[in-house]
């Protein structure tokens, strides 16, 4: 496998079982961005789990080929496959940097939420579903960047009353500020392969989605004594799950 300094290429899923892949439009227009030359090293990764050492064959003004070497199932993946169930914040942006840090720290699927509280842009849902293709483009770039050869699912915007239960994992867990037990502490007590961890806006869930989520399984835990932005939360609680189930103990 070539080193993690190695410039990385995103390629289809499947291609990499092949002698030679031809890069997209895009990786192949940053391939030519890099200048790398024939006989460059590279690596390559389908974002479905498989990586592979590649070797720049041809270039040019319209396509790159990449001979393809040393195959293998990515091992930069966490052991513990991590939901995070996000609600949507004021400024909607902020989410950019969410989704680029759990990527970066292993999160499996981001499913963005609209809750009671949370306040839609002026185009609505409409201007939240354009948003979900950038934030695709973040993971795909996180993943990239981080080592990874799984791009995180980023689902469409969906209402949190509409929240589909049965494809979450039945360990959950509801930030709420002001619960009476730490997600450190219910971290401690297990060890899991899967959570979904759940994140309000500002002004946190209301009470019908705290009663839903209950009533569904989840465990209402705080991150501690401080109030974190709903953007900064997210990852913080990846880390502490992270820490105490997947890779970074």
């Amino acid at each position: 496998m070539s080193s993690a300094s190695s410039p990385r290429f995103r390629v289809a899923p499947g291609s990499l079982g092949a002698e030679f892949v031809d890069l997209a439009d895009d990786e192949s227009h940053h391939l030519r961005v890099m200048r790398l030359q024939p006989g460059a090293k590279v690596e390559l990764f389908d974002g479905a789990g498989v990586a592979a050492a590649g070797v720049v064959e041809t270039t040019g003004p319209d396509a790159a080929r990449v001979r393809v070497v040393d195959v293998e199932v990515a091992k930069a993946e966490s052991p513990v496959a991590i939901t995070l169930v996000q609600a949507v914040p004021v400024k909607m942006q902020r989410l950019d940097a969410t989704v680029r840090l759990c990527t970066e720290l292993g999160v499996a699927e981001i499913l963005p939420v609209v809750s009671a509280h949370t306040q839609l842009p002026a185009g609505g849902l409409e201007m939240l579903d354009r948003r979900v293709e950038r934030w695709r483009r973040i993971a795909e770039s996180a993943a990239k960047q981080s080592g990874r050869a799984v791009v995180p699912r980023i689902a469409a915007v969906a209402a949190f009353a509409e929240l589909n239960w049965a494809e979450l994992s039945p360990v959950r867990f509801l930030l709420e500020p002001g619960a009476a037990t730490s997600l450190a502490a219910q971290l401690g007590a297990s060890d899991r392969e899967a959570c979904a961890l759940l994140v309000g806006p500002e002004g946190g869930w209301d009470d019908g989605e705290r009663a839903m989520a209950r009533q569904e399984g989840a465990s209402e835990v705080t991150l501690g004594p401080r109030v974190l932005r709903a953007d900064s939360a997210g990852p913080t609680a990846l880390a502490l799950v992270q820490t105490a189930w997947g890779d970074l103990g």
